[in-house]
């Protein structure tokens, strides 16, 4: 079995701004991103802006503040998640009225599929 632990494969996500700060150094010459790669060797830190505060620069920000996501990649033997869709477009027979010609067009999307729900988490307020 394919446990968690210190050693996993794991994905830390965050916004460009948290980011940053991973490389204050503090009183002891020390930053929160070498503390990180020291504990957790396998960890990837990935940043994009949804995951910052709502703000007038960041539209798309999170009302809450930021957020931190830590997500373990493989759990119990599989993948934590993946990304799935459905047919990207299907299209329908074209429907011929007095002067105009109409299509009906579909797509569908899923999105991601977390199937080890344990496998992620998150805090929200950095």
């Amino acid at each position: 079995v394919d446990d968690v632990d210190a050693e996993s494969e794991m994905v830390l996500a965050m916004s460009p701004k948290t980011a940053v700060a991973l490389k204050t150094t503090n009183s002891f010459g020390l930053t929160v991103a070498a503390m990180l790669k020291e504990s957790f060797p396998n960890l990837r830190i990935e940043t994009a802006v949804q995951y910052g505060a709502l703000s007038a620069q960041n539209p798309q920000g999170l009302a809450g503040g930021e957020l931190v996501q830590l997500i373990a990649t493989r759990a119990g033997g599989q993948d934590s998640g993946y990304c799935a869709y459905g047919e990207k477009q299907r299209s329908f027979p074209v429907v011929r009225s007095d002067s105009s010609y109409r299509q009906k067009k579909m797509a569908g999307t899923w999105g991601f599929v977390g199937r080890q729900p344990f496998a992620f988490v998150q805090m929200q307020g950095v």
